[in-house]
């Protein structure tokens, strides 16, 4: 029996809100959502986990049928969901009273509930995020997840269950928004599960060895989540319940990327432009990036990226990148005013100045020049040429 885990795909999110790309992010959710539902069939994955987060925020209505049409059309397919803090399933949500398609198992209690699917010889113990309604969402108890589970037997499944299968389940599953790490390897190595299917965290990770794992957000949601994001494909044994595979299969419409550029004194703004042109074209134009410039530059070039900004999905531009003077020069020119003290009580020294020394001596010179008694010795031609 094979199956798709993912987490945190929130529809609806508002992420990089006020930027040009942000309403198209909306749709590459969606439509991220479909290629996971038809992964699964090219799969030929009979399970799909969703271990919270389908939604950034409480779904109303309209959300909740377009996603629940979706779903309609894989009938075929097993769908277990969970709440997690984004979905925000409080004690009026719409959600507690929609109606979900035959095949879509939409877990809302954060006490364990028991779903069985006897074609797939499967039992599942799933609950969302413990809910208060005057406070945020919380954690779970380790101790009373235990002892939840616990208290409920095995199933077994009967003839009016299923035409196709009778007899007790082979494959165990929890599906569980927590990030409870130390709680989880404490609790399911004893507890004969096949598999662990974990949500809460921004980037994969694996907490036990073929058993228990969280894929992270399926579409990342700032500059931090950087790196690939996904699902998880795993095949469990009919027979025996033990799981005989899983692999992480990237997904995301878009990742977020921090992108390093180097400049020298001979760079202008539009060589610049071109070095960024180059590597978004490489890495994807769908692609989010924050772009750090570093280096030295000729003291009288400013870069102006506006352009880059409006073409591409630019979160973010730092600057790093120093001027670099030529400091004999500008003392021979001014070694009677601000500009040459200033040089001349480091370089004077004797000593080799440190990267710390340097950097003051960079900044303070820029400084100088830049205010007025500066910038008029850098007319009278104290700046580089």
């Amino acid at each position: 029996m094979k199956f798709i885990h993912f987490s945190d795909i929130r529809i609806g999110s508002p992420s990089e809100s006020g930027s040009h790309w942000s309403s198209a992010r909306q749709g590459e959710r969606y439509r991220t959502l479909e290629k996971v539902l038809d992964l699964s069939r090219s799969e030929n994955a009979g399970l799909i986990l969703i271990a919270g987060g389908l939604f950034a925020h409480q779904p109303v209505i309209s959300e909740l049928e377009q996603v629940n049409e979706l779903f309609r059309q894989y009938p075929e397919k097993e769908i277990v969901a969970i709440a997690g803090e984004t979905d925000r399933v409080r004690g009026s949500s719409p959600i507690r009273s929609f109606v979900w398609a035959p095949n879509v198992h939409y877990v809302l209690s954060s006490e364990v509930e028991q779903i069985l699917l006897p074609g797939l010889k499967t039992e599942i113990y799933a609950a969302s995020a413990p809910v208060d309604e005057e406070t945020e969402p919380g954690v779970f108890r380790m101790a009373d997840l235990r002892a939840s589970i616990a208290a409920r037997p095995t199933a077994h499944f009967t003839l009016e269950d299923s035409r196709s299968y009778s007899g007790r389940p082979s494959i165990r599953i929890a599906l569980l928004r927590t990030s409870d790490d130390a709680g989880i390897r404490e609790v399911f190595p004893n507890l004969d599960f096949t598999y662990v299917a974990l949500g809460r965290s921004s980037a994969r990770r694996e907490v036990l060895a073929q058993l228990a794992y969280d894929p992270g957000r399926l579409e990342p949601e700032t500059i931090r989540d950087s790196g690939s994001h996904g699902v998880y494909i795993g095949e469990a044994d009919e027979e025996s319940g033990a799981l005989k595979e899983i692999r992480f299969v990237p997904m995301a419409a878009a990742s977020y990327i921090p992108l390093r550029i180097s400049v020298n004194t001979k760079t202008g703004s539009e060589e610049l432009e071109n070095m960024i042109r180059q590597e978004i074209a490489r890495r994807g134009e769908k692609n989010i990036y924050r772009l750090k410039l570093t280096g030295s530059r000729d003291p009288e070039v400013t870069f102006d990226l506006d352009g880059l900004k409006e073409k591409y999905r630019i979160s973010e531009i730092v600057d790093e990148t120093e001027p670099e003077y030529d400091f004999e020069a500008l003392f021979a020119e001014h070694p009677q005013d601000m500009i040459g003290y200033y040089i001349g009580t480091i370089v004077n020294s004797g000593r080799e100045m440190s990267e710390i020394e340097r950097k003051a001596m960079f900044y303070g010179i820029d400084a100088l020049l830049r205010s007025s008694e500066g910038g008029s010795a850098a007319r009278d031609g104290g700046g580089r040429q």
